[in-house]
C-alpha cells in the first residue's frame, strides 16, 4: 500500500514542476507545443483598446483573420534573433488584401521584465496595405505581444507598445500608452 501511495505523490510533485503555467490565463496543462497550438488560421473575435471594444473598426480597417503559418524560412542578415521564423498573414475579409510578415517566439524582448516567451510579430514594409490601427502598421514594425492564453482553439494576446525594428530597442512609435488586446478563435 505504501509503494503506490509513494508513486502517486512522486508523480504529483513531478507534474507540478513540469507543468508550470506558461501563460497568465492558461492553460495549466497542455500536451501540445506552443507552436502547434498557435499555428493555423484564427478569426478575430474581439479587439480592445484600453478595454474598449474596437472589434468592428478592426474588422473594417484590417481584417477578420490572422494566420500563423507553420512554414519556416531563413532571414539574411539575421537582424532579429535566432529564429526560427514563420510566415504571418493578416487577412482582410472585406477586400481580400493581406498584410504579410513573420512571427517567432522571443524570450528577450526590449524592456521585458518577464522570463516568459513573447510572441514577436514583424510586418514587412508594404505601401500597398495602408490601413493603420494601433500596432498594426505596414512600416516594418517589430511587435512584442504578451501571450495571455493559448489553447488549441483560443488565443489571447496583448501589447502596450510597438517597437520599430530600425530604431533602438524600446523606441515607442505608437506615440501613446494604449493597451491593445486581441482575442482569437481557431477556424
Amino acid at each position: 500500500m505504501k509503494k503506490p501511495l509513494f508513486l502517486l505523490i512522486l508523480l504529483a510533485i513531478t507534474l507540478s514542476f513540469a507543468c508550470k503555467r506558461r501563460f497568465p490565463d492558461g492553460p495549466l496543462i497542455s500536451f501540445r507545443t506552443v507552436n502547434h497550438r498557435l499555428e493555423g488560421t484564427w478569426k478575430v473575435t474581439q479587439f480592445l483598446i484600453n478595454g474598449a471594444d474596437s472589434t468592428d473598426e478592426f474588422n473594417a480597417k484590417l481584417g477578420c483573420e490572422i494566420e500563423f503559418s507553420k512554414n519556416t524560412f531563413q532571414l539574411n542578415g539575421n537582424q532579429f534573433n535566432e529564429g526560427p521564423y514563420y510566415y504571418f498573414y493578416l487577412i482582410n475579409c472585406n477586400n481580400g488584401m493581406t498584410m504579410n510578415g513573420f512571427w517567432l517566439w522571443d524570450n528577450n524582448p526590449p524592456n521585458s521584465t518577464s522570463d516568459d516567451q513573447n510572441l514577436d510579430i514583424i510586418f514587412y514594409k508594404d505601401s500597398t496595405f495602408t490601413p493603420v490601427m494601433g500596432p498594426f502598421q505596414s512600416i516594418g514594425i517589430d511587435e512584442y505581444w504578451s501571450v495571455l492564453r493559448l489553447t488549441n482553439k483560443e488565443c489571447n494576446i496583448g501589447i502596450s507598445a510597438c517597437f520599430w525594428n530600425n530604431y533602438p530597442a524600446g523606441t515607442n512609435i505608437a506615440g501613446n500608452n494604449n493597451v491593445y488586446t486581441l482575442y482569437l478563435k481557431k477556424q
